[in-house]
């Protein structure tokens, strides 16, 4: 009695091999999924990112030299040396699945409910300074991300995201190759939204 013969802790989300190697000789580019250290990132209500987990996983969308906008839905890029924003779908295959408007995907959205957007301020544009990342989560509506809580070091990258080796879902596998359901996206109130990250 009172001996603890088995402890544990519940783990949720997808666990993964990271490649932390290759970046070193290949630097990350616009569509890589990378997992960083959330180390000095604030989220938009002043709190460190790290109290609520040591690593995040977003999408790479903004390189220095970049300039970020929203446009009816859509993230506008002018990268370095360029006159013209392009659509973000318009970089390479990456961002497609985003852009299906299918399985719970509907773009990049600016509006994030009651949380203030801060880079770029609604309406406004954002350039992103050298050593500097602009991450997003693909499910945009639902994912807290470079537009509350600003920029990722570059020091901070941990590598690419690699295999999913747990849990033993449709995404298990090689990262980034599961193609969207089939069904058309709906579009949820924000309300769910509000409850899940006013906590």
């Amino acid at each position: 009695p009172g001996e603890t013969i088995v402890d544990g802790y519940l783990s949720l989300g997808d666990h993964l091999f990271v490649d932390r190697i290759s970046h070193f000789f290949s630097d990350v580019k616009r569509g890589d999924v990378l997992v960083f250290a959330t180390d000095g990132i604030k989220s938009y209500d002043g709190r460190k990112l790290s109290d609520t987990g040591a690593y995040y996983i977003k999408r790479l969308v903004g390189i220095p030299g970049d300039t970020i906008k929203f446009t009816d839905g859509q993230l506008m890029i002018r990268p370095a040396g360029e006159k013209e924003f392009r659509p973000a779908k318009s970089f390479g295959p990456e961002f497609e699945r985003i852009y299906s408007f299918k399985g719970g995907y509907h773009g990049h959205q600016e509006d994030l409910g009651m949380i203030p957007i801060k880079y770029p301020q609604s309406g406004g544009e954002f350039t992103v300074p050298k050593d500097y990342y602009y991450m997003l989560g693909d499910n945009s509506r639902f994912s807290l991300d470079s537009r509350a809580w600003g920029l990722v070091p570059r020091k901070n990258i941990v590598g690419r995201a690699g295999v999913i080796f747990w849990p033993f879902s449709r995404r298990w596998g090689k990262v980034d190759t599961t193609p969207a359901l089939e069904v058309p996206t709906g579009m949820p109130s924000f309300s769910t939204f509000d409850v899940m990250y006013k906590q």
